[in-house]
């Protein structure tokens, strides 16, 4: 009798605990989802310290946060397999679209932290982050026009996101050195690529506007990469010049 009460202690215990830890598993599971993009004050000093001034090179501060996890931590694939579900939950190309922004967004943050930690690793997972999510966002905005949605509004959106971290960037680019300029130039024009695609959902006007912008931005980068027109002075005689130079008939005349 008393083993058999023990018995069933033992299993309604044994399914309190499965059933607590399951509760638990689910509840962190959700935490991971919901996470917010952007992080504190105070989440910002644990990572970086107390000198959060880096020096250079280095990128403006941005609008949106790292996650919870940065691209130099062991369990980052956490992180990524977050987002990876967070797409799979889109189930509309706009929505995707969204998703891979926000991604972007993260990405450029984590860039900052990883460029104040000199992490070379953890700089180059945040910038192919940056232009991969972008083209990724690109191409789920092409998905949607041709379902025959109206996309103009959202691709608005991304591309003004999109501006932002191409200027961002011009300022790393302005301040980087050997390899890591070369990374940000691939970055550059990756960005550029996905730009132009979504530019061609945009409004007559927007288009217009856009397409003078990219055309302004190209020349500063070109002026900026130190490329210079070379041109030439107009030369003009001086009068003692002219006189001192012997005169030539075109036409003589012929010897008598």
């Amino acid at each position: 009798m008393a083993i058999g009460l023990l018995t069933t202690v033992s299993k309604y215990v044994h399914t309190k605990i499965v059933k607590r830890t399951a509760i638990c598993a689910s509840i962190i599971f959700i935490l991971i989802l919901v996470t917010p993009k952007g992080v504190d004050a105070t989440h910002q000093q644990d990572v970086l310290g107390d000198a959060t001034v880096s020096a250079t090179p280095q990128i403006p501060p941005t609008v949106g946060g790292p996650g919870m996890l940065l691209p130099d931590s062991p369990i980052f694939f956490l992180d990524e397999a977050k987002q990876d579900i967070r797409v799979a939950m889109a189930f509309t190309p706009e929505a995707r679209a969204q998703v891979y922004t926000d991604i972007a967004n993260e990405r450029l943050a984590e860039l900052r932290f990883m460029l104040a930690k000199n992490n070379k690793k953890g700089i180059r997972i945040a910038l192919e982050g940056v232009y991969d999510n972008f083209q990724k966002a690109a191409e789920s905005l092409d998905e949607a026009q041709l379902s025959g949605r109206n996309t103009q509004s959202l691709s608005k959106e991304v591309n003004d996101l999109l501006r932002e971290h191409q200027k961002a960037l011009d300022a790393l680019e302005s301040q980087a050195t050997g390899v890591l300029k070369a990374q940000v130039a691939v970055a550059q024009k990756s960005l550029l690529v996905s730009k132009v695609s979504i530019e061609t959902h945009l409004g007559p006007e927007q288009l217009a506007e856009e397409i003078r912008y990219d055309l302004q931005r190209a020349g500063k980068v070109v002026l900026g990469s130190g490329t210079k027109q070379v041109v030439k002075p107009s030369v003009t005689p001086s009068p003692s010049a002219v006189k001192a130079s012997p005169s030539v008939t075109t036409n003589p005349s012929p010897t008598q």
